[in-house]
């Protein structure tokens, strides 16, 4: 089983980007998923139903969130739909609307547990996202249920990324880092079988700031302040993800690869 995972799409950026990219790339590894970070789909923070369409138009199966799933009022109008694939972050209070966890079937019947949670440090608090994790993970079984499982890892510490990963090491297909914008080099296939990253990177215009116009994360930075908004880059931009190759029968990784495609990164 091949699965793509796609970091954050920021903006129109992103979208774009996307949309050029990813037919190519599904022609290119033909894989058996595509999991896409959604969070800042839509003007840079949430995600609303046009933009859903469209990332699912460009090629995505699923698509997770991450700590700005609410920004936009709109999604609470489509997340419940049972059309929708979307995965939210776990560890919110019980009621929460959305699924922290789905398992997603394709055209030849392979199935895939997805996943999504938020780190705790420097993030808007929430349930511990280890017992998140460890409550669907217990409602499921590898073989009965789905062949794989996959987490994104909301989160702003790499230390809380790496903790996440070791402690799910062995238990899921992988474990992939987001929303800090900024691909990672430290791709592997940990002690026990995991594949894990601690930052797909985003998937937008990388001649900025994390995908924004950089004059007003300076400004706030130099003059340590929260003067101005934040304005996604609307120029030419990336995709940056990985692919990770698992062995249904066992439902670990086999290898990971980094995926990049477009302006400002080394294609590979």
């Amino acid at each position: 089983m091949r699965l793509i995972f796609i970091g954050d799409v920021v903006g129109k950026a992103g979208r774009e980007a996307l949309k050029t990219y990813l037919p190519g790339v599904r022609q290119e590894f033909s894989p058996d998923f595509v999991v896409v970070n959604a969070e800042n789909a839509s003007h840079g923070h949430g995600l609303i139903r046009k933009h859903y369409k469209d990332i699912i138009e460009s090629g995505a199966d699923c698509l997770t969130m991450g700590n700005h799933t609410w920004d936009k009022k709109d999604i609470l109008s489509f997340i419940d739909l049972p059309e929708t694939m979307i995965v939210r972050p776990a560890n919110y209070p019980s009621g929460t609307p959305g699924k922290g966890g789905r398992i997603i079937v394709n055209s030849d019947g392979q199935r895939l547990l997805v996943m999504n949670a938020l780190g705790r440090i420097y993030m808007s608090a929430v349930e511990s996202p280890f017992g998140s994790i460890n409550r669907i993970l217990n409602e499921y079984r590898h073989g009965r249920d789905y062949d794989a499982a996959f987490i994104d890892f909301h989160a702003e510490l790499t230390s809380e990324k790496q903790a996440f990963g070791r402690y799910f090491d062995g238990k899921v297909a992988a474990v992939v880092g987001t929303h800090t914008h900024v691909p990672t080099s430290d791709y592997r296939i940990l002690r026990h079988g995991t594949a894990y990253q601690t930052d797909a990177g985003m998937t937008g215009c990388y001649d900025g700031v994390l995908g924004f116009d950089d004059r007003v994360p300076i400004k706030r930075i130099v003059n340590v302040s929260k003067d101005g908004h934040f304005k996604p880059l609307e120029s030419e931009g990336a995709v940056s993800g990985v692919i990770v190759d698992v062995d249904r029968e066992t439902g670990n990784a086999k290898s990971i690869q980094p995926l990049r495609r477009g302006a400002h990164l080394p294609n590979n």
